[in-house]
């Protein structure tokens, strides 16, 4: 792999764990609509595609959301509630990955341009990013409602190598989730895949340019 200039992480799975999080956001959702609560390995399962889609999986209780018909004006009022609780609560039970923060540093002293581009609205990005003291590290970031189109659609990528003046070739992407492997694709960018994350699936099945099991192993590639 040639010399990169750019680093892209995702967040979610990737640098932080928030599944506990969110579980305790989608079970306060559920309670307030009168429905069943869920587990946190089904949450955690359902992670990944940003809030809308995380609220219309926990209402039929399934991945693939696709094959139900969904009360539209439901699904808002739950979101609405998701999003309200989760804003208040938005670093509890959230964790740092062992070796992330290390890692962005030894990134940033050795001259790479650090993005964040997650599915995660936009709005809570930073607030969580000084929570842990780790802000100061990115160059840009971006979250959904930035651009029209959420991962794995190349827009975020795309944007990102904009405001940071950079060549989809000279820059990488580092994700947890099959959304992140396919949008670097879809942006012709190299990728590395995460496996300490949220994904339900192999991730070698899609070929990304390397697979790191945690951070130390992308220092090995990255410095």
């Amino acid at each position: 792999m040639k010399k990169k200039d750019l680093v892209i992480f995702d967040l979610d799975g990737t640098i932080i764990d928030s599944a506990p999080s969110l579980h305790k956001a989608v079970n306060f959702m559920l309670k307030k609509l009168s429905l069943e609560p869920l587990d946190l390995q089904t949450v955690r399962d359902f992670i990944g595609n940003g809030a809308a889609i995380l609220v219309k999986r926990a209402l039929v209780r399934d991945r693939a959301y696709q094959n139900y018909d969904i009360d539209e004006a439901l699904a808002k009022r739950a979101l609405d509630i998701l999003l309200e609780y989760y804003s208040a609560n938005l670093t509890d039970d959230t964790i740092l990955y062992e070796g992330a923060k290390q890692t962005l540093q030894a990134l940033q002293e050795n001259g790479y341009k650090i993005a964040l581009a997650t599915n995660k609205p936009n709005q809570f990005i930073q607030e969580i990013l000084e929570h842990f003291q780790i802000d100061t590290y990115f160059n840009y970031t971006i979250g959904a409602g930035v651009v029209a189109n959420k991962k794995p659609h190349p827009q975020m990528l795309l944007k990102v190598c904009e405001e940071l003046e950079t060549s989809p070739q000279k820059a990488i992407m580092i994700g947890d989730t099959e959304n992140d492997i396919v949008a670097a694709q879809n942006a012709k960018m190299d990728s590395i895949a995460l496996t300490h994350g949220y994904s339900h699936n192999d991730l070698r099945e899609l070929n990304p340019t390397f697979v790191c099991n945690d951070f130390s192993q992308i220092n090995k590639i990255l410095l």
